[in-house]
């Protein structure tokens, strides 16, 4: 018995060891938490949206940032268009804005074997605290409405004038068809 109890005693115990250990390991899956939500989520990070955020990125074993936008200005750009760390483009997505987010990000979406010299050692994860300012996606923008209504209303206008020429089309068979049948009708009349 008291052999038993040994045995799951220093399995639970290696079990643990492992569990720590792990933990000190580098990431290798994309990771990422709410550091503070938004008041009012009324936009989120979808693709081709154009963002401005603010972030304080680290190395995976690292204190010190090796880029810190609050010091340089809020970077911008385009999701799926501008080319930017995938790591990074795929953990602000669902992001909303005013929400405050850490991104944990693997070596391989990150940036991998070369890593970033003097900044980032080869194949080290990084650790974004993204910032979202502002979040301008296609569907809240007035021109992609604008847009849109204009689209329709020239599918409007087109669709009625296709109407009105099969309309004339069809008025211009029927006619020849009268005239068609009207002198067999007297031919006929004139037989009897």
């Amino acid at each position: 018995m008291w052999k038993r109890l040994l045995f799951c005693y220093i399995t639970c115990c290696l079990l643990l060891c492992q569990t720590l250990a792990q933990e000190d390991s580098q990431p290798t899956t994309l990771r990422g938490g709410i550091l503070k939500p938004s008041e009012n989520c009324r936009t989120t990070v979808s693709q081709n949206a154009r963002v401005k955020m603010h972030f304080i990125a680290r190395a995976w074993d690292s204190e010190v940032p090796f880029e810190n936008t609050y010091n340089s200005g809020a970077y911008s750009f385009k999701l799926g268009r501008d080319k930017i760390m995938q790591g990074l483009e795929t953990g602000i997505k669902g992001m909303c804005e005013g929400e405050t987010r850490r991104i944990i990000i693997p070596a391989e979406m990150a940036f991998g074997e070369l890593g970033l010299p003097d900044k980032v050692p080869p194949n080290s994860a990084v650790v974004y605290d993204v910032e979202m300012l502002e979040v301008d996606t296609p569907l809240t923008n007035p021109w992609f409405w604008t847009g849109l209504a204009g689209i329709g209303a020239v599918y409007w206008v087109v669709s009625r004038m296709a109407t009105q020429v099969d309309k004339s089309k069809a008025e211009r068979f029927l006619k020849k068809q009268q005239e068609k049948e009207q002198p067999s009708a007297s031919s006929d009349a004139k037989s009897e």
